[in-house]
């Protein structure tokens, strides 16, 4: 295999790489919707109490954008997606722990969290996905990046449909119910912390 060829399919195995990000976020984020019923069913909340799991997100996007861009300017976009897949990591994590507290604004604390990783993440992996390839075929690249983002949105509201809005926990008490959040997100936590291993062992190569 040639240098130019072997150039070649490196930048296809990083974009591949990247592609996943943007199937992630999209599995993880798209876990809000059903998040929000149980969270109203397990907290007795109002409908903008528990809109308020989606404005914390939104929150998180207005005051972390331009800090998390001028941080990727300093350290990388590599760097910088390991550092956000880590923060998003501990947010899932934060989320299994506030559930134990039995109290509904630790949770929005740990998903700020959560979403703080989701904002540095995007930040970093959009401009790497236009970047890694000719620079005529960046938008091309970005919406094929963006059509795995969609597969991950659906895919992953139905999965969180399954877990905490599926079962007998559906009809059982507050605890049941904060027991199957903690099931998603414990899945997505182990989803993301497999990315993190991946892109570790990626970048020795």
């Amino acid at each position: 295999m040639s240098p130019k060829d072997s150039g070649g399919v490196r930048i296809a195995v990083a974009f591949a790489a990247v592609t996943t990000l943007f199937f992630a976020w999209g599995f993880i984020t798209s876990n809000n919707d059903p998040l929000i019923v149980a969270l109203r069913a397990a907290f007795s909340l109002t409908y903008t109490q528990a809109l308020l799991t989606q404005i914390v997100f939104f929150l998180a996007y207005g005051l972390l954008s331009l800090p998390a861009a001028w941080l990727t300017s300093r350290i990388g976009p590599v760097d910088m997606i390991l550092a956000a897949l880590a923060v998003m990591v501990a947010g899932c994590s934060l989320v299994v722990l506030s559930t134990d507290l039995a109290a509904f604004w630790p949770i929005l604390a740990a998903l700020f969290v959560l979403a703080g990783g989701f904002t540095a993440l995007q930040v970093a992996a959009n401009p790497l996905a236009a970047a890694l390839g000719a620079s005529e075929r960046s938008h091309f690249r970005l919406n094929l990046a963006q059509a795995f983002n969609s597969l991950g949105v659906v895919l992953g509201v139905h999965f969180g449909s399954l877990v905490m809005l599926g079962g007998p926990q559906a009809h059982a008490g507050a605890g049941a119910i904060l027991d199957a959040v903690d099931r998603a997100f414990l899945v997505m936590a182990a989803m993301l912390a497999g990315l993190l291993v991946f892109f570790l062992l990626l970048r020795k190569l």
